[in-house]
């Protein structure tokens, strides 16, 4: 498995996304949000995707690489953007900044997009809220991958969700989740690493439980289960409504692989009161819950996003680990697209 320093990857994954047909500021927001996700130990979401999804979805029409997203419909406090099929970061990107710009003028902005692509790790995006001073929220559904409690087929998607909320420490808090028990990308990860996964997760193609991948893949293909049970499952469909309805893209069992509803929301805490006393209160608590006793062989609890802020600043300094295959991957695609890696 090869170590690269996260500079150069950068400078690659700008290359690649350069030779798709993207300009230069696309290429290189897109980049440094791909690499950023394998900084974080996100790898189902970084650099892999490119000849994983983008390639194919340039090639199909599916992604144009040179769109940009512009507001649809707008009133004080929301939005709807039309993404124009921009890569998935570019509209994610524009849509959070709309919410934002919108919570400072009136405590709340809430936005959705259509006609967006892939947008790779979630939690970038309620990131920029909350290193605004602001809480984030964001809520995205996808292709049909997960079963509804009790069924066996896949009608939902993995439908992650995600929470950024400001603190007074040196790292937001960062919460970002699927809401089926594995993701599509980790369970594909796992399956070309030739391994299995853990009871509970996916049912094969006849609705068993396996935790063979292969059977999950194998045609007509299985379904992964939801996260906790019928938890999950109310959770995703949630999202589906918010992400999916609300924003006109489509929802489970009506939307295939390229498009992806998203919803957005900032959120000013000034709005309701003194944001300092909001922060305090907030640090208050990470420290009242890292302070409890901790189970025997654990050091220490961590909030939701510190060990990705800590990999990150370490893999900054030591390189970052990509897969062999993907590293192959992205060796023929640049041989393909006429660039060196």
């Amino acid at each position: 498995m090869p170590i690269i320093q996260a500079e150069p990857l950068r400078r690659t994954t700008v290359s690649l996304i350069r030779a798709l047909g993207a300009p230069d500021d696309v290429a290189e927001r897109v980049a440094r949000l791909l690499v950023k996700a394998d900084l974080w130990g996100v790898h189902s979401h970084g650099v892999r995707a490119i000849p994983m999804l983008y390639a194919g979805f340039v090639k199909s029409g599916a992604i144009k690489p040179t769109a940009r997203p512009v507001v649809a419909r707008e009133a004080v406090a929301s939005a709807a953007v039309d993404g124009r099929h921009a890569f998935g970061q570019i509209v994610a990107t524009f849509a959070m900044e709309q919410a934002i710009a919108k919570a400072k003028k009136v405590g709340v902005g809430f936005v959705t997009a259509f006609n967006c692509n892939h947008v790779g790790s979630l939690g970038d995006y309620p990131l920029l809220a909350a290193e605004a001073g602001l809480i984030g929220f964001m809520a995205a559904n996808s292709a049909e991958a997960v079963a509804p409690f009790w069924g066996t087929r896949p009608i939902l998607g993995t439908n992650p969700l995600s929470f950024a909320f400001p603190t007074g420490g040196r790292h937001p808090i960062v919460l970002d989740m699927a809401t089926s028990a594995i993701t599509w990308g980790a369970l594909a990860a796992i399956h070309r690493r030739g391994e299995t996964v853990a009871p509970g997760l996916i049912l094969d193609a006849d609705g068993k439980p396996t935790t063979d991948p292969a059977r999950y893949f194998a045609e007509p293909g299985g379904a992964i289960l939801p996260l906790a049970g019928h938890k999950g499952y109310g959770l995703a469909l949630a999202v589906d409504i918010l992400a999916g309805a609300l924003s006109g893209t489509g929802t489970g069992g009506a939307i295939g692989w390229e498009p992806q509803g998203v919803a957005l929301m900032a959120l000013d805490p000034g709005a309701f009161g003194d944001p300092a006393r909001f922060r305090a209160e907030v640090d208050g608590l990470v420290a009242r819950v890292k302070a409890i006793p901790k189970v025997a062989g654990v050091a220490e609890i961590l909030m939701p996003g510190e060990r990705e802020f800590r990999l990150a600043a370490e893999r900054e300094r030591s390189g970052v680990p990509i897969d062999d295959e993907v590293w192959k991957d992205l060796g023929d695609l640049a041989r393909e697209l006429g660039i060196a890696l």
